[in-house]
């Protein structure tokens, strides 16, 4: 099952590779803030998406809309027909990543900007996104990025940079940690992390119910090795064989909410990502890996609330994917102060880090506790050698 997952992920991975370069390097948050002042052509509309990563560019009007890159060439066309891209542009090559610097090796007399351009439609619909240095980064200033309509017409569109106010960088990191550290205490408690104890009277209740038949064939025939393998199936206690239902509901809770509020994060970051040039489906794949481990830690908490054997070795796995994946992935929206997704951003990746981290040392405790051969479901005694 496991290099299935895996094989299904490497696959689509490979799926998504051309959708990753045209935006999913963003980062969760930035140090600075983009806005848009003001568009001179009537009918197109900009706006800034993932934080500041990049300009989305909408046009309604029937007239043909050239941007014009780092260097003076065509760099985007929209018209009637949909979105081209110029391939000979410099700024097309720079723009493919979020630290592209393609433009400034083709800096030069009768280089790739003085080319003839090469038209290559990408779209049927008349919305456009992508990295544009001019509007990206500190230091605070103004900035603009030029317009051509019908080839003749120039327009401008202008705006702003500015430093964002950075959070309480400190509070959300010992906070994170020392809610991790408190659910790892509380789940690896040995109240909750061990089996809870048999009545001792059990094993004398079960063996009241055997008929007498069945005891005097097991009487008479040691050699046999029917009774031998009783024997090796029954602990000398009858301790041990029970989770507590406490452990096991405390366990699956933390999973439950830590794989929920990280899936919802990301639906929701991909959901204000969209536009008529990029569906929901399409920012979801580019958030393809945090979403897969959402969706692992929810699959663990599932293994823990039916007690299945193995439970708490894997709800440790998924916490650290988690905790690596989506905590400290995306720790950045501790530290700046512009968001790319929801307001509620930097709760979602606390909520991943504590739960993540407490889920891998108490899942790690607990399974280092589990006696050999021990299962995790209920009304099974402990198998073990004598």
């Amino acid at each position: 099952m496991v290099v299935a997952v895996l094989l299904g992920v490497l696959a689509a991975l490979g799926y998504t590779a051309p959708v990753a370069a045209h935006g999913a390097d963003a980062p969760a948050a930035v140090d600075y803030e983009v806005s848009v002042e003001s568009v001179s052509v009537p009918g197109v509309t900009v706006r800034v998406v993932e934080g500041g990563a990049r300009l989305e560019l909408r046009s309604v009007t029937d007239r043909t809309v050239v941007v014009l890159g780092l260097q003076g060439e065509p760099f985007l066309r929209i018209g009637p027909d949909g979105v081209a891209e110029n391939r000979r542009s410099p700024t097309w090559a720079a723009s493919r990543s979020l630290t592209g610097r393609a433009a400034d090796e083709a800096d030069q007399p009768g280089g790739a900007a003085a080319a003839e351009p090469d038209w290559r439609r990408v779209s049927t619909q008349r919305t456009v996104r992508w990295h544009d240095e001019r509007a990206r980064e500190l230091p605070a200033r103004s900035w603009s990025v030029p317009l051509e309509v019908d080839g003749t017409t120039p327009g401008i569109v202008r705006g702003t940079v500015r430093r964002a106010d950075p959070p309480p960088t400190g509070w959300w990191w010992s906070g994170s940690l020392l809610a991790a550290v408190a659910l790892a205490a509380a789940l690896a408690h040995p109240a909750l992390a061990r089996p809870a104890p048999r009545r001792a009277t059990q094993g004398a209740d079960q063996d009241g119910d055997h008929d007498n038949s069945h005891e005097a064939g097991q009487n008479s025939d040691h050699d046999d090795g029917h009774k031998a393998g009783q024997d090796s199936n029954h602990d000398d206690g009858h301790e041990g064989g029970r989770w507590s239902a406490a452990g096991v509901v405390a366990m699956a809770g933390v999973a439950a909410v830590a794989g929920a509020v990280t899936v919802a994060w990301i639906v929701v970051s991909a959901g204000l990502a969209t536009s008529p040039a990029e569906s929901l489906g399409t920012q979801l794949l580019a958030r393809l890996w945090p979403l897969l481990t959402g969706l692992g830690v929810l699959a663990a908490a599932g293994l823990q609330a039916l007690r299945r054997p193995a439970a708490d070795i894997v709800t440790a796995i998924a916490g650290a994917c988690l905790a690596v994946m989506t905590g400290f992935a995306d720790a950045a929206v501790f530290s700046n102060g512009s968001l790319a997704g929801p307001g509620w951003s930097r709760w979602a990746v606390a909520t991943a880090l504590a739960g993540g981290l407490a889920l891998l040392a108490a899942g790690g405790i607990r399974w280092y506790r589990t006696p050999a051969g021990t299962t995790a479901a209920p009304d099974h005694t402990i198998l073990r050698n004598k």
